[in-house]
């Protein structure tokens, strides 16, 4: 079985991980880890640092999933 280490604290995105992934074949790793977050207008960018952070620090592949509210009457 392949391993995915997701990079979260938050269990609901462990379980929906799992729920989508183990029945291909892989098995969801869990590490809680604080993580910096930048402050940017993409979250692309965002998710992007924090997760080629954490890859570094744990010196593995690893699954981070950022999201954001863009609000466009406040410009984004």
């Amino acid at each position: 079985m392949k391993k995915i280490t997701y990079v979260t604290g938050n269990w609901a995105k462990i379980k929906s991980a799992k729920q989508y992934l183990e029945p291909l074949g892989y098995e969801v790793e869990q590490i809680k880890m604080e993580v910096p977050e930048l402050q940017e207008d993409s979250i692309e960018e965002v998710a992007k640092y924090s997760a080629k952070w954490a890859s570094e620090k744990l010196q593995k592949d690893v699954l981070k999933n950022d999201s954001g509210l863009c609000v466009d009457a406040l410009n984004g």
